[in-house]
């Protein structure tokens, strides 16, 4: 069982914000935000941006992480500039965190980016539909149009977010096309 675990579950009941590095080969790259949920394989972590701004969610591997940072006197000042206004969404901690996002992108028809095998490798669109371990991604282009479509082996997922600014951007370019 990998470490970490326990200790994302303990930030979940203290809605702590913290930082978390999942590149070793780029010590500099961090996330920061609130945990919101915690499996086996998974974590959802609601990210802040260095304005201390809502920039959307994250949903990543475990064991992607390298480090965790908390209490340092940089994300203290991201707290105190914070918003807040960001929407919280509710995921149940009974049930597979991977399968409650994804039904909600896909029920929500909320735009998505995925990365599978390596950040290399990224597709922004609309879940169509998930089937026999099977994710059909209606794929929207950097000009906000449709651009086919993409399927993919939820096995080789690496990460997803949504509610960022390039997907919100993305989403608006979409609405004038």
């Amino acid at each position: 069982m990998n470490d970490f675990i326990n200790i994302l579950k303990m930030f979940i009941d203290s809605k702590e914000t913290i930082a978390l590095y999942l590149n070793p080969d780029d010590p500099n790259m961090f996330v920061v935000g609130e945990v919101l949920n915690v499996s086996e394989e998974y974590f959802l972590i609601k990210m802040t941006d260095p304005y201390g701004r809502h920039d959307g969610y994250l949903l990543n591997n475990i064991e992607d992480i390298t480090k965790i940072e908390t209490d340092s006197i940089y994300l203290n000042k991201l707290l105190q500039i914070s918003d807040q206004l960001s929407m919280n969404i509710i995921f149940s901690d009974k049930e597979d965190i991977l399968h409650q996002v994804l039904t909600y992108l896909y029920e929500h028809e909320v735009l998505a980016t995925f990365s599978f095998l390596s950040s290399e490798h990224k597709v922004i669109g609309y879940i169509q539909s998930i089937q026999d371990g099977l994710i059909f991604v209606k794929q929207i282009n950097n000009d906000g149009k449709v651009d086919g479509k993409v399927i993919f082996q939820l096995d080789y997922l690496s990460w997803l977010t949504w509610d960022t600014d390039d997907e919100t951007r993305l989403s608006k370019l979409e609405n004038i096309n």
